[in-house]
């Protein structure tokens, strides 16, 4: 059996806020989407159809800001075919990592 990397996360704390559709859409960043579309949501997510962003504040003895980087290696970055999954994971996934992480002043 072959190992393929499938996804990937990435996990980051800025001393400042960072804007993740800025970041999404940065030919300079190792973060970039494919198609990215901000979320509605309580926290500040893009989503693409490779992948997804999302941010939040989280005051820790590491930094103020706390950034959430999924990307799927194998999707074709082409198509939205996984974009929907790629939503329901992120509004899941990333308020519980917010809480596990216990951040100060985010919405629960």
């Amino acid at each position: 059996m072959d190992d393929q990397m499938v996804l990937s996360m990435r996990f980051a704390w800025h001393p400042d806020q960072v804007n993740s559709l800025q970041i999404a859409t940065s030919s300079e960043s190792i973060s970039s989407l494919t198609s990215p579309v901000r979320l509605a949501s309580a926290y500040e997510t893009t989503i693409g159809n490779n992948g997804a962003i999302s941010t939040a504040p989280c005051k820790t003895d590491v930094g103020s800001y706390f950034t959430l980087t999924l990307r799927l290696a194998t999707v074709n970055p082409t198509t939205d075919t996984r974009r929907a999954s790629i939503e329901k994971f992120m509004r899941a996934y990333f308020p519980a990592t917010v809480k596990t992480l216990g951040c100060q002043g985010v919405p629960h």
